[in-house]
């Protein structure tokens, strides 16, 4: 938005700020291109010991151009799961809880990894994703 959007917006008093705001995005104004979002809660594939793949999950997404995402997750990978409302959730308090990352292997496939401890333990990702892309 610019300085003289912002200007007029301050200068119309007659409504709401949120209503002026409302009507510029609707405009086209917005940068949000695409906003995608979804749940995993699954058994991890295992890839190659101690590296950025060493458990991970890959997620179909409709097409964008990565190098104009963000991606958000808010979960984790870990050894020892439970259930909430049938979505596998990492227990926080477990030493063996990790991280979990996304970056896209391509336009279509989001990868969500943990590097994780090697091993033969079965791991499971549990959390929610989201991917925007911008214009």
């Amino acid at each position: 938005m610019s300085w003289s959007e912002v200007k007029k917006i301050n200068s119309d008093m007659s409504k709401p700020l949120d209503e002026l705001i409302d009507e510029k995005f609707s405009a086209g104004l917005s940068s949000v291109k695409s906003v995608q979002t979804g749940v995993v809660g699954a058994t991890c594939n295992a890839g190659t010991a101690h590296t950025e793949d060493t458990w991970y999950i890959d997620v179909l997404i409709s097409n964008v151009n990565p190098s104009k995402c963000l991606v958000f997750f808010e979960g984790g990978i870990t050894n020892y799961a439970i259930e909430e409302n049938g979505i596998t959730v990492a227990y926080s308090h477990n030493e063996n809880n990790y991280k979990v990352v996304g970056r896209f292997t391509s336009a279509t496939n989001l990868r969500l990894s943990s590097r994780g401890a090697g091993g033969v333990a079965v791991w499971r990702m549990g959390g929610r994703w989201q991917v925007i892309e911008f214009y």
